[in-house]
């Protein structure tokens, strides 16, 4: 062997064994057998990928194709081959493979004339810097590594209270499998999806692969952050389970609206939020948050607010079935507007009206008083202003007659 098993920083994920006995890979002149194949990786570190083969000839080279699933792009490197057996290793800190997720590969042998491919093998991609405690109570299963069994209940009870809350007002089907990754950290968390490729400065969730990474530090915030954060990226699973790759078109605001409706207590901090921007004439027309939202710290803050308030509004205003039937019609590929204007019969902007009159008492009477004011003011002035100035020399030519 290379010596890969003894390599002191190697943490052997898991492995799949095909022994002599198992079936050639494909009809061909050039024969070749995988006899055992393992896959070691430190997160974030390195990855290596090894095999032992048999062939009836040497092959002049051997290619890994590996991919993480929901990835577009397969990727290639050249592996080493010594007698028997070959190895590939590769850098994670520039080429990261997506964190929590199986990473399916194989290999492919070249012989003059011919190229033979191996059988799919995979493995998964999990942090293993962490010593991963589990608990299950389906369709949740909870991991952690730090506290005890009863911080992983409440967990999980916040999970199936955040299910309960969105089949009730979204009647959404309850998913096959979530897995929920707890981090001790929000430094902890945001270095495991930096590693994985994954830019967040909150809670995440992968839907595709079923998966939701929160930070829940000790303290007395962590019932409050635990309420918050599993509530919000499940509600990006459900969407994900009902919609699939749909759930990718909806609008931004009414994706991460949903996400923070169901939130087991409101987010206090939004109110305060809105009020500043109203104060400040500076609330982000809905229309701009479809497809994004701003990049800059406190207007993606501000975002959010406007998109949970938003949210809120459509459903004290119109109930549940007008959330339903927004779902179904962006779910059909209708645009931002059109999507409104189908399951509503309202324009965006003529709901955006009314929601800032009524759920932010934005009075547009009062918006425009307050826009004439000064010119009222200086009008008054003008006015009135010769008339004082005669009353106030009338009243000191009296006094000086005294």
């Amino acid at each position: 062997m290379l010596g890969l098993r003894k390599l002191p920083w190697i943490i052997c994920l898991s492995f799949v064994s095909l022994w002599a006995a198992s079936a050639p890979m494909a009809r061909s002149q050039a024969r070749v057998d995988i006899l055992e194949t393992d896959v070691f990786y430190t997160f974030g570190g390195q990855v290596t990928f090894w095999a032992r083969f048999s062939a009836d000839t040497p092959p002049e080279k051997v290619q890994v194709f590996y991919k993480s699933r929901g990835d577009a792009n397969t990727l290639v490197g050249e592996a080493l081959i010594y007698q028997d057996e070959l190895q590939f290793t590769l850098d994670l800190s520039s080429r990261p493979l997506r964190a929590f997720a199986e990473v399916d590969y194989y290999f492919a042998f070249e012989f003059p004339g011919e190229t033979v491919v191996s059988p799919l093998f995979y493995f998964y991609y999990e942090d293993n810097r962490f010593d991963w405690k589990a608990l299950q109570n389906e369709p949740f299963q909870v991991h952690w590594y730090e506290g005890d069994v009863a911080f992983a209940q409440m967990v999980l009870d916040t999970a199936q209270a955040g299910l309960l809350k969105a089949q009730t007002y979204l009647m959404l089907p309850a998913p096959e499998k979530v897995d929920i990754f707890v981090y001790a950290s929000g430094a902890e968390m945001q270095s495991t999806l930096r590693l994985g490729g994954i830019r967040m400065i909150a809670g995440h969730a992968s839907p595709d692969l079923g998966v939701i990474v929160v930070s829940l530090p000790p303290g007395p915030e962590q019932r409050l952050e635990m309420e918050r954060q599993v509530p919000h990226e499940l509600m990006h699973i459900l969407l994900y389970e009902h919609l699939g790759e749909r759930a990718n078109l909806l609008p931004v605001w009414f994706n991460e609206g949903l996400a923070s409706f169901n939130e087991s207590l409101p987010n206090h901090e939004y109110p305060d939020t809105l009020r500043a921007a109203i104060e400040k004439e500076s609330l982000i027309p809905m229309k701009m948050l479809c497809q994004a939202f701003p990049i800059d710290a406190s207007y993606n803050y501000q975002a959010y607010a406007q998109s949970d308030s938003f949210v809120r509004f459509i459903h004290n205003e119109y109930g549940s079935t007008a959330l339903r039937a927004l779902l179904e019609s962006y779910g059909q590929g209708l645009d931002c507007e059109k999507g409104v204007q189908q399951a509503l019969g309202i324009s965006l902007d003529r709901l955006e009206r009314r929601w800032q009159s009524k759920a932010l008492n934005q009075n547009q009477l009062t918006k425009s008083l307050a826009l004439i004011a000064p010119w009222v003011a200086i009008l008054f002035v003008s006015l009135f202003a010769p008339v004082f100035l005669s009353i106030n020399s009338l009243t000191n030519k009296s006094a000086r007659k005294r």
